[in-house]
């Protein structure tokens, strides 16, 4: 469907995504109501699927944020934006050092905050930018 386009940058968000991170917006706008409204609308949806009952309450900023958080948590569990989103949030070096220690090839373990939360900036960007884009740090 998409054959000789491979180099498009193509994303896909599922719903459930989109969603959270309305929830997650308007919790930071101080709209706490109908984040919540939004955080159930996802949880409800869960519920049919597992034959349970339970909803998020209502609650300050940061309850607020960590019921979104561990939502999102769950929701995108096995999905590469899953890392996106621990990076944006602040939490990838906490994840990835416990993930890492748990392992036998400690893969996780050696994640620098600042560095491997950022992408290398392709060397011939940086060549033919006459020196305005500069490479991000530790590489």
């Amino acid at each position: 469907k998409y054959g000789g386009d491979n180099g498009k940058n193509r994303r896909v968000m599922r719903f459930p995504e989109v969603v959270l991170t309305y929830a997650e917006a308007l919790n930071e706008m101080g709209d706490r109501e109908k984040s919540l409204q939004m955080l159930n609308m996802c949880k409800a949806q869960v519920n049919t699927i597992n034959a349970s009952t339970v909803l998020y309450k209502a609650g300050g900023y940061g309850y607020m944020r960590d019921q979104i958080w561990k939502e999102r948590r769950a929701e995108m569990c096995f999905e590469w934006d899953r890392y996106f989103d621990l990076v944006r949030s602040g939490q990838a070096a906490k994840v990835m050092h416990a993930f890492g220690a748990r392992r036998a090839n400690r893969r996780g373990a050696y994640f620098r905050e600042g560095v491997h939360n950022l992408l290398p900036i392709p060397q011939t960007e940086v060549d033919v930018s006459n020196g305005k884009v500069e490479q991000n740090p530790g590489y």
